[in-house]
């Protein structure tokens, strides 16, 4: 695994679970070092459970951040609402 920079922990980690070049070269990485495929499931699944505040900063951007009052955007509710 590459380092993450100190300066945005948050944006590799965004890179990582939404950028397909980069999820791409990881696959062929992993497929190279002879892991198959439930491993490599289980390496992407893995970076979604072990960082979970990232992973929630990431959902407030795409779904909305709540206001001051700590309320979510009528737009994040309609969200929630449909799944």
């Amino acid at each position: 695994m590459r380092p993450q920079s100190p300066a945005e922990p948050h944006a590799s980690l965004r890179s990582r679970l939404t950028d397909h070049h980069d999820i791409a070269a990881r696959v062929a990485l992993l497929r190279a070092d002879g892991h198959g495929e439930l491993s490599i499931w289980r390496y992407f699944l893995d970076s979604f459970v072990v960082d979970l505040d990232a992973l929630s900063l990431i959902m407030a951007e795409l779904f909305g951040r709540k206001d001051a009052s700590g309320a979510m955007p009528a737009a994040a509710l309609g969200y929630r609402e449909a799944a």
